[in-house]
């Protein structure tokens, strides 16, 4: 509307300093040129009404001016907006093709172009006019690099289009120009999010936000009105069943790794393209069609129906007495098989606003299936399902990423130790994250490192290692890990970190990759546990544990014993009485009250099987013993 509304103060501003000529004594015949200012004057007039009724009148008028003066493009660009803004696609664009034809060099002239088969592809959804829009906006944007505006469009389309790449540059191309430079920022804030830049994007979002006009900037900040859902968190409660007033964003953050809050982000995102998509300046709204897209995001797939005969259905009637009249309409159906849900959006008006089709109580695939979204435990539910959103990257975004984690008794509490494994070549750098809460949300240890290339798999594993002394209880640990590319991946798991006892003390048994001598730096340990507890062919089984509490003598030395068994398991999980290999060690002396130990087990020799090793360690000063287990497969 922008554009026209220039064009129509710009025009009207031209033809009041036509001068009337000179006054004769009886009415001249009106010359064509001047009967065509008058007919563009009592036009634009019109237009600016903002009606349809003035739409139309003006339609006749323009019609009448460039029957007289056909070779005229800025006059049919007045008439071809005047058909788009009373719903005339096909003829709008018709008026565009004939303004090229007289002026094809005319950069306006294509990005009207653009508009009109942007606005048909909105529509209609057909594949051509989606070409023909980019077709339009990239030679514009040829002709003129410095519009803005059409590089905005431009960007958008090749959004849609699949096109990343191209979309994040056209829209960095648009810089601050144009009469939109606001909408250019949040294009280059969401396109960044899209690529992967999290903080890139919370840097962008967080510089165009407070400059939006204020009815489009609540849209981002007050999200719960919008969504339908609550400031606080519908999820938390204090503990005694009310609902605790958490704040919208950060109850619901699914990294808390990191300072961004992607789910944050992910709706900014949404937010940002659906209103820059669906906006038309000749008609500016927010239907159904952009509600949705924010609500669950893109959908698998679109059918449409064009201006087919659909009946009209008044369930609330009798069906005796239902109406049995038919009338033609424009009809998009929306499929997400990932929540089970179809939803139907309707143009009855056939004036390019949809408006969602009522829900019918007998129509579960309305809403979200539940059973959908118990499968997906990464997606998150706005009011049970108004909104959802998943945590998880794209596909073509996602990082291989393992964490493995270890109990070590310490001084002051166990010692919970974390590898995180990402999967990235060693000419890739990477980021790992890493931080452990209680229940309560109350942040216990986070920490910050670039993995170490892997003694392992150097080729394509880096490795870091995290660890915290925690007191016993239940936990939520949280791994995330990035790298350059902007791929990522988040894990969290909840562990027990389980109680000290009195006397000797014994970690968990750590499967590690290779031999000792590689698990040692300058006489410290840095282990690296397999990815998983396999052995293949002729390989050995080598673990690694931590003998702690030994009672020393009065000189300070300590005294152990180990013995380890192995045993196969059955397919119920339990170890068979047979111990197929065991090994009882000498008696060891070690100086002070810690044991660091490796055993190395022959496995070649072994049949193919799930195996149980256990392994006790005997105190020899107090006669206290324990013991601990891993299950591992010869594969």
């Amino acid at each position: 509307m922008d554009r026209l509304v220039g064009i129509v103060t710009l025009l009207t501003g031209m033809l009041s300093w036509v001068s009337p000529g000179p006054v004769s004594a009886g009415p001249p015949a009106e010359a064509p040129s001047v009967r065509t200012e008058r007919l563009q004057r009592d036009a634009l007039r019109a237009l600016g009404e903002g009606t349809q009724e003035g739409r139309r009148r003006a339609i006749r008028l323009l019609e009448n001016a460039v029957a007289l003066e056909p070779r005229d493009p800025m006059l049919w660009h007045i008439l071809g907006e005047a058909y788009a803004a009373a719903r005339f696609g096909e003829r709008s664009r018709q008026c565009f093709r004939r303004a090229l034809d007289f002026e094809p060099d005319d950069e306006h002239g294509w990005f009207l172009t653009g508009m009109a088969w942007r606005r048909e592809w909105l529509r209609g959804l057909d594949p051509s006019a989606l070409n023909r829009a980019i077709a339009a906006f990239d030679t514009c944007t040829r002709m003129d690099p410095d519009d803005g505006e059409a590089w905005l469009r431009y960007s958008g389309l090749l959004y849609e289009k699949g096109d990343l790449e191209a979309a994040r540059v056209a829209a960095s191309q648009s810089k601050d120009r144009g009469r939109y430079p606001d909408h250019n920022a949040l294009a280059r804030a969401y396109l960044a999010f899209r690529i992967g830049d999290s903080a890139g994007a919370d840097t962008l979002f967080a510089q165009v936000l407070p400059r939006l006009e204020p009815s489009v900037r609540r849209m981002f900040e007050r999200p719960w009105e919008l969504l339908g859902a609550a400031p606080g968190s519908a999820d938390a409660s204090d503990g005694a069943g009310r609902r605790s007033q958490v704040p919208f964003w950060d109850s619901r953050d699914p990294d808390p790794t990191t300072p961004e809050n992607e789910f944050r982000l992910e709706y900014w995102a949404r937010v940002a393209h659906a209103y820059l998509l669906f906006e038309d300046p000749l008609d500016p709204h927010f239907d159904a069609r952009a509600m949705t897209y924010v609500q669950y995001g893109p959908p698998a797939a679109v059918t449409v129906q064009d201006r087919s005969v659909h009946p009209i259905n008044m369930f609330w009637l009798d069906p005796h007495t239902a109406s049995l009249a038919e009338y033609p309409f424009v009809s998009q159906t929306w499929f997400y098989p990932q929540y089970g849900m179809v939803i139907q959006l309707e143009d009855k008006a056939l004036v390019g606003r949809f408006e969602r089709h009522a829900a019918r109580a007998d129509d579960p695939s309305s809403s979200p299936s539940e059973a959908a979204l118990r499968a997906q435990p990464d997606v998150i539910a706005i009011d049970g399902g108004a909104a959802l959103f998943t945590a998880r990257p794209p596909r073509r975004m996602r990082l291989g990423v393992r964490a493995l984690d270890a109990q070590f008794d310490g001084d002051r509490g166990t010692r919970l130790v974390t590898q995180v494994r990402v999967s990235v070549s060693a000419a890739d750098s990477a980021v790992a994250r890493w931080l452990v809460v209680d229940d309560s949300g109350r942040e216990l240890a986070r920490e910050t490192q670039a993995p170490a290339v892997s003694a392992c798999e150097p080729e394509s594993l880096r490795i870091a290692r995290f660890s915290a002394e925690l007191p016993a209880g239940d936990y939520h640990v949280f791994v995330s890990a990035s790298d350059r590319r902007f791929r990522r991946a988040l894990r969290e798991e909840r562990i027990s970190i389980r109680a000290q006892t009195p006397g000797v003390g014994l970690s968990d048994i750590v499967d590690v990759c290779s031999e000792p001598p590689t698990q040692v730096q300058s006489n410290a340990v840095l282990l690296e546990a397999a990815e998983e507890p396999v052995v293949r062919g002729e390989q050995a089984l080598t673990c690694y544990f931590e003998i702690v509490r030994l009672l020393t003598s009065a000189s300070g030395w300590g005294r152990f014993q180990y013995r380890y068994t192995l045993r196969r398991v059955t397919a119920e999980g339990k170890a068979d009485e047979a111990i197929v290999r065991e090994y009882r060690s000498e008696e060891i002396d070690v100086d002070g009250s810690l044991r660091r130990q490796f055993v190395t087990i022959p496995m070649s020799a072994l049949p193919y099987a799930r195996y149980r090793l256990t392994i006790s360690v005997l105190d020899l000063n107090s006669g206290q013993g324990i013991g601990r287990s891993l299950d591992f497969v010869k594969d």
